[in-house]
Formats: C-alpha cells, sequence, structure tokens
C-alpha cells in the first residue's frame, strides 16, 4: 500500500478542500480529477495554482499536452458526482457528463469547467518538475487567468 502513497500519509492528516481538475483528453472528450493536494497562492498582482500530481494520469498528460486546465471547487452536496469521477475514469468518455454534473466552457483556457461548482480557477501551465529524483510525483504550477465564482468574477491576468 505504500506503492502509491507514503506511510506518513496514514499518520499525519491535514484537512483539505477537495476539488476537481478538468481537462481535455486527446480526443476531446472532457476529463475530470477529484483531486485535494494543491492550492492557490499569489499576491495581488499574481495568482498561481500549485499542484501536486502522478505523472501517469490522464490528468497530467493532458495539462502537458495543451497547458491548461481548471480547477472546480464542489460544494458537499456534489460529494456523490465527484466520488462518480472516479469510476467514469474511461479513454472514450465524457467523465464530467457521466457523473452528473453540467459541462460549461472555460471562458479564457481551453479546458472545460464544471457548472455545479461555486468557485473556479482557469489556469495556464507555467512548469513542472518531478517532487524528487526518480518520483511518480510531480508539481505543476500554473498561472490562474480568471476566478469566477458566486461573487467574484477578476480577471487576475
Amino acid at each position: 500500500k505504500y506503492q502509491v502513497f507514503s506511510w506518513l500519509e496514514y499518520i499525519v492528516t491535514v484537512p483539505n478542500p477537495i476539488f476537481l481538475v478538468t481537462t481535455y483528453k486527446e480526443n476531446g472528450r472532457p476529463n475530470a480529477n477529484l483531486h485535494s493536494w494543491g492550492f492557490p497562492v499569489g499576491d495581488r498582482d499574481h495568482y498561481s495554482f500549485l499542484l501536486a500530481i502522478m505523472e501517469g494520469t490522464h490528468t497530467f498528460q493532458n495539462i502537458l499536452r495543451t497547458g491548461e486546465f481548471c480547477v472546480n471547487y464542489p460544494s458537499f452536496q456534489h460529494y456523490p458526482a465527484c466520488s462518480e469521477t472516479i469510476f467514469k475514469n474511461g479513454a472514450e468518455n465524457d467523465e464530467i457528463t457521466e457523473a452528473g454534473f453540467t459541462l460549461e466552457t472555460a471562458r479564457l483556457v481551453g479546458a472545460p469547467r464544471i457548472s455545479e461548482c461555486f468557485f473556479n480557477l482557469e489556469c495556464r501551465l507555467e512548469w513542472d518538475r518531478p517532487i524528487a529524483a526518480g518520483s511518480i510525483w510531480q508539481v505543476i504550477v500554473a498561472t490562474v487567468v480568471l476566478s469566477t465564482g458566486l461573487i467574484l468574477v477578476e480577471r487576475l491576468v
């Protein structure tokens, strides 16, 4: 069980919000990745999103290919649909609508957004690198170019 996750993750728990990273697959179908290892960071003039992700995932490959993705924050009522994205994870399917969400087009990036989410970040890849030599984990840093939510709509870059 420690092939993918460190033993440390079983003894140290820090609550993190869940979010869905959305991209388009190579065939143009929407991809959704249920995630919690990431966060926005920045200052007044520049916001980034830092994401830790395994290099073998569809999402990582999609981000490298297109350079764009969205981060979608769901409310607790959408947890069942979030979980469904884990099981609707095929190469040919639309993981967003098949999980029960509504697909919407992002405004500034070529990635899908999830309509039901109360907060969305549209992101462009800045850089990626392995966490350590030989690691299957990668760190991605992306510029947040647009954030949308119930109250906030702000173009950041």
